[in-house]
């Protein structure tokens, strides 16, 4: 017989969607900062932008290609402040999507309620940080707001450079 219960996370439905958000917008930033790279890759001659690397290695690969001479001044600009921009977020992500979150208000006048996200492991990066569903909202946004100038700089590279897919 199958036990058909499941774990309680103890987060309102409010906080598993906005953390969610933040998770969903990550793997658009992700995808979206593979297939630019690539394609400048292919465009401007540089480096193989090889597909099966972590999230650091390929923003580093971005950047490297970035800075080739060959790479228009706007593309360059726009790419270099995209990652300014991916750098300000990453660890605010990092913390939302790999700790362990809990819902609770310090007393009961606190509205609305806050957030913890932790990791307790000694072996990797410790953290703990306290935020609002708003607060989430924000960091899923702004994720957003990456996605929409990264999805257009690889149109325009695209589109531009008539670049072959793969």
């Amino acid at each position: 017989m199958e036990d058909d219960r499941r774990y309680d996370l103890g987060l309102g439905d409010d906080a598993l969607c906005a953390i969610g958000r933040v998770s969903a917008q990550w793997a658009v930033l992700e995808y979206y900062l593979a297939r630019t790279t690539i394609a400048l890759a292919q465009v401007f001659g540089t480096s193989n932008a090889a597909d099966n690397i972590s999230f650091a290695a390929r923003r580093t690969v971005f950047q490297n290609v970035l800075q080739c001479k060959c790479v228009p001044s706007e593309v360059r600009t726009t790419g270099v402040g995209l990652v300014n921009r991916m750098q300000a977020v990453e660890n605010r992500r990092h913390r939302i999507v790999h700790g362990m979150a809990n819902e609770f208000a310090g007393s009961p006048e606190d509205q609305p309620p806050a957030i913890r996200f932790s990791r307790a492991a000694p072996e990797k990066h410790w953290f703990t940080e306290i935020l609002t569903v708003s607060q989430i909202t924000e960091i899923a946004d702004e994720i957003a707001k990456v996605n929409d100038v990264l999805a257009k700089l690889f149109l325009s590279i695209w589109r531009d450079y008539n670049v072959t897919g793969r």
